[in-house]
């Protein structure tokens, strides 16, 4: 109780002396550190947000690794990769995963099905992927 009153009266008697209301004040937040790796590379299944198809993508790789990730919509018989949402893709090194935002435009008319992709290479290998197709309404 002794050591409870003390810490009541030193904030009330700083609190006074600065004329406002004193709060404690924790040192700077240290950055968490980036995400492990889990794959080599990886793409998540597109989602609907506003007017937008999104996913997410990462590649965990030496930096020698290079390649692209894109969100494809179905077209009957083809896949149909959505131009703006093609993004280049580089190895970060270490056991560090580098994360990758894909976007596009969700426009026209009816209910589409998309798909996320991915490929890197390293001269060497390569490795290509697709995610789970989801259908939804632009």
């Amino acid at each position: 109780m002794r050591v409870r009153r003390t810490v009541t009266a030193l904030i009330i008697s700083a609190s006074v002396t600065t004329g406002g209301l004193v709060g404690l004040v924790a040192g700077p937040a240290a950055a968490a550190p980036p995400p492990q790796c889990r794959d080599t590379i990886s793409v998540g299944p597109p989602v609907k947000s506003g007017g937008n198809v999104k996913a997410h993508s990462s590649i965990c790789a030496p930096r020698s690794w290079r390649g692209r990730a894109w969100i494809e919509r179905w077209r009957g018989f083809y896949w149909d990769t959505l131009d703006r949402s093609e993004r280049k893709i580089q190895g970060q090194g270490g056991r560090l995963a580098k994360q990758y935002p894909l976007s596009a435009s969700c426009a026209g008319a009816g209910t589409y099905t998309y798909r996320g992709g991915i490929w890197a290479s390293n001269t060497f290998v390569t490795y290509e992927e697709h995610s789970a197709k989801r259908r939804f309404r632009c």
